[in-house]
């Protein structure tokens, strides 16, 4: 109980150095260009202490304390700053690779260690009603297709990407760590781990599914080999204007690509 006071305490006190120091928050907030053009990685982990306002600060601190109050009766208070920080950073790294090729992009929050610490609780305490309505486990399984759901969508200001690496991370640190201790509903686990493995394959393997819904099963992982010769100058050709650009955006950033680079960018991708 003690710890979670302690790690809304610093929530609290960084949001608000935050919404009073625009310099300071800019420097720690999630930005694609800060952490892989810059090196800052810093980023990965300050930019879930910070928030966009106090609304924002207030719904992910209260879920926090409730979920949490009950994980810190079960966990000791390492394990429960395992379960946080490994959820934050998971989420930021999700967020990170789908979004490598958006220079700008931005977040804050803590949803991602949140979802962690809700995700947690659920494999212990699978009957637990959310929202006195919802057992934890039917929660579980439509909130991750929900977050796929709006990470391929992109739509609202919603850090979809995030929730969902935040609440596998809380889910496969809970299982892994904890299955020699507690007997768990693996059928449960596999509920919220299938479709999440499935859409981690489609945009490692197959982003195009991201950008146009549809999936071109000629770039299959399985067989590229094979398929080697029966490239055409053309796609070798898109593939060589694409590395160029990602090259660049290495370099010097995503922000200082043209627009007519940024739409090709997203086009090749």
């Amino acid at each position: 109980m003690t710890l979670v006071l302690v790690i809304i305490a610093l929530n609290v006190l960084i949001s608000w150095k935050g919404f009073n120091d625009y310099q300071f928050f800019q420097r720690y907030k999630f930005n694609v260009d800060g952490i892989l053009v810059r090196k800052e990685y810093i980023r990965l982990l300050s930019s879930g202490f910070l928030h966009a306002d106090y609304t924002h600060l207030g719904f992910n601190m209260v879920t926090f304390y409730m979920f949490g109050d009950a994980l810190a009766l079960t966990m000791s208070p390492i394990e429960l700053i395992v379960v946080y920080v490994g959820s934050l950073l998971a989420g930021n790294a999700l967020a990170l690779y789908i979004h490598r090729n958006h220079g700008d992009y931005s977040a804050i929050g803590a949803s991602g260690a949140v979802s962690g610490i809700i995700y947690s609780t659920i494999i212990f305490y699978p009957g637990l009603l959310i929202y006195f309505i919802i057992p934890g486990w039917l929660f579980g399984i439509i909130y991750i297709l929900y977050s796929i759901f709006g990470i391929k969508k992109q739509q609202g200001n919603i850090g979809h990407d995030a929730h969902l690496g935040g609440a596998i991370a809380g889910l496969l640190i809970t299982v892994i760590y904890f299955s020699s201790r507690y007997e768990f509903n693996y059928y449960i686990v596999a509920g919220m781990l299938v479709p999440t493995l499935l859409f981690l394959y489609l945009i490692v393997y197959h982003p195009e599914w991201l950008l146009s819904g549809k999936i071109d099963w000629r770039n299959n992982p399985f067989s590229k080999g094979l398929n080697k010769k029966s490239q055409t100058p053309k796609r070798k050709e898109r593939e060589a204007e694409l590395n160029r650009l990602l090259d660049k955006v290495n370099r010097v950033g995503y922000s200082n690509l043209s627009d007519a680079e940024k739409t090709r960018l997203d086009q090749l991708s």
